[in-house]
């Protein structure tokens, strides 16, 4: 049988940095910066109205559709609460559920059974899970910068070279709306999220980001119509 970590990590794979782009939307620690280009004033501006994107909400609700290297694809609800709460449902053709309750990274498999539990502190998410403000010249090494053909984009890398890979963020012209993003793995295969029907600053009930520990059972949630 496989160790809970061959599962946890197994879920980092499939997800292809999935939580890690929901860290852009947590708050998070200031550390070094080593951006691997010379960003010019009007890069600087730009990426602080990126950076104001996502300061300038607490909770976000949407659908995600994935296609991963292999062209398959999976859908499910995203639902976000700054800081470090969130909650991944896949639905189509997986049922993985992956939730922070802000101590804890919680994965159950399967939509059903016990949860797997791992302290948020020991994963490769701690950097991104704090409190604070997201100004992405600090948190992360960018890499590229692009605004062409009616949209925006900007590539990131990890500063401290423990995640491999980059994440790109496709917005709208006017940065008023995140339309995707795509994850570059080390072996340069790519994986694209396409975020659909966002809500914002609706709260999402609390019950969302914790566990049921007397069921063992992380029960999905939908929004009464």
């Amino acid at each position: 049988m496989n160790s809970p970590f061959f599962h946890f990590f197994t879920f980092l794979f499939r997800l292809t940095l999935t939580v890690t782009m929901a860290g852009l939307f947590l708050s998070v620690p200031a550390f070094a910066q080593s951006n691997t280009f010379s960003l010019t004033p009007q890069d600087k501006a730009l990426v602080g109205r990126i950076s104001q994107y996502f300061n300038s909400f607490t909770h976000l609700e949407g659908n995600f559709t994935q296609i991963d290297p292999q062209g398959r694809t999976t859908k499910g609800k995203i639902y976000l609460r700054r800081p470090a709460r969130f909650r991944f449902e896949y639905t189509t053709p997986e049922t993985l559920l992956v939730v922070s309750d802000g101590t804890w990274l919680i994965i159950q498999e399967d939509g059903y059974g016990p949860a797997q539990r791992y302290p948020l502190g020991l994963t490769p998410l701690r950097p991104i899970l704090s409190s604070g403000t997201i100004d992405l010249e600090r948190v992360a090494s960018i890499v590229a910068l692009m605004q062409e053909n009616g949209f925006v984009s900007i590539t990131l890398a990890d500063p401290n070279n423990q995640i491999p890979g980059t994440i790109t963020l496709i917005f709208d012209n006017q940065i008023t709306e995140l339309r995707q993003w795509i994850v570059t793995d080390a072996r340069n295969q790519r994986t694209h999220i396409t975020l659909s029907d966002l809500v914002f600053d609706i709260p999402a009930p609390p019950v969302l980001f914790t566990v049921d520990e007397s069921g063992g059972r992380l029960e999905r949630f939908r929004r009464p119509r």
